[in-house]
């Protein structure tokens, strides 16, 4: 559950991303979407704790894998219509397979780093003014944020700016 005491740092760095994107909850979106993006968050959590708590890489595979499907329908009509929300938690669904044993019927080819792949690819779909809400996911998928926290600075393998955000940023300023 989300309320439960963060324990590690990676726990606490989660909490606190989630604490952000429960900041965007207004009176703008429906309870029925509040709902599922509730849903997603416990989800996610339970993930997360799972990964801390050294549950075994079949169980967490299934639950990264089964998220979707485990979601109210209304989530999919969300993501199909690419909500900001909707994609920000599947990207936080999806960067966590970084953290769990490789298997071929989910991470692909051994050479294939499928969860930042698919994360940049959210990040190109994601509207600017959203761009933040991937910070979480991007440092998960490429390595630099695990169950320890942040990895050094000099890690080669820090996450990169989508090139359209700084194309944006660029236009905007001039």
């Amino acid at each position: 559950d989300i309320n439960d005491p963060p324990t590690t740092p990676f726990l606490i760095s989660y909490h606190l991303d989630t604490e952000r994107l429960m900041k965007t909850f207004d009176d703008s979106i429906s309870a029925e979407d509040k709902a599922v993006y509730l849903a997603g968050i416990n989800y996610i959590t339970s993930i997360c704790n799972g990964i801390t708590r050294g549950a075994s890489g079949e169980v967490l595979r299934r639950k990264i894998a089964y998220m979707v499907p485990a979601l109210p329908g209304r989530f999919l009509t969300l993501l199909s219509a690419k909500d900001p929300m909707a994609m920000a938690l599947i990207a936080r669904d999806l960067c966590l397979l970084r953290l769990v044993d490789w298997s071929w019927w989910l991470h692909g080819p051994k050479n294939m780093n499928v969860e930042e792949y698919h994360v940049r690819g959210i990040c190109e779909l994601m509207p600017i003014e959203w761009l933040w809400a991937m910070d979480w996911p991007l440092k998960v998928a490429s390595g630099r944020l695990g169950l320890n926290g942040l990895a050094p600075v000099t890690d080669p393998r820090q996450p990169k700016i989508p090139l359209r955000a700084i194309e944006s940023t660029a236009h905007a300023k001039a």
